[in-house]
């Protein structure tokens, strides 16, 4: 068994069987029953992954770029300065929504690409390491641009708060 198949089984509870591997090295040295359907999703799960993970976040993603999540506890990005004012938690939840968006359009695509290799447990073993490294890239981006954002607007607002304070005196 390869290495990314341990991996995989460890994380998934799913055993991938990719290419190369011999039946004795394989799922079916463990005595586990095969159906059509287990077949199916280790023969193409590149494409399953990138179809499934990029439509989950698209559509968790959406109402975060259009604004429409206000602060709360459970949905967006949730870091102190976010989440102690709206003129922070806006705009740096609909910039990271739009670069998810980004990444699960990305990651749409690669299951449409997936789906012409089909059956092709290599081609798919590499589709599943593209999906991960595009899931790991979009995610740091998202996190990255999120922090500094809302580094810059805590700045900015402060100084605007200190001004008005200033004024007002």
């Amino acid at each position: 068994m390869t290495k990314l198949t341990v991996l995989l089984e460890n994380m998934t509870g799913i055993c991938v069987v990719l290419y190369g591997e011999t039946p004795e090295s394989g799922l079916a040295s463990r005595n586990f029953p095969r159906n059509v359907g287990e077949q199916f999703v280790e023969d193409n799960i590149g494409t399953i992954v990138a179809g499934l993970v990029g439509a989950v976040l698209l559509i968790t993603c959406i109402p975060l770029a259009l604004g429409k999540i206000g602060r709360n506890r459970w949905y967006g990005y949730r870091i102190k300065a976010t989440m102690n004012d709206d003129r922070v938690w806006y705009p740096v939840n609909e910039r990271t929504g739009r670069q998810l968006a980004i990444t699960a359009l990305v990651l749409l695509v690669l299951c449409l690409v997936g789906l012409v290799a089909l059956d092709d447990p290599e081609q798919q073993e590499l589709l599943l390491i593209l999906d991960i490294g595009v899931m790991t890239i979009g995610l740091a981006w998202s996190i990255a641009t999120g922090w500094s954002m809302s580094k810059e607007l805590t700045t900015k607002n402060r100084e605007a708060d200190a001004s008005k304070d200033r004024e007002d005196q």
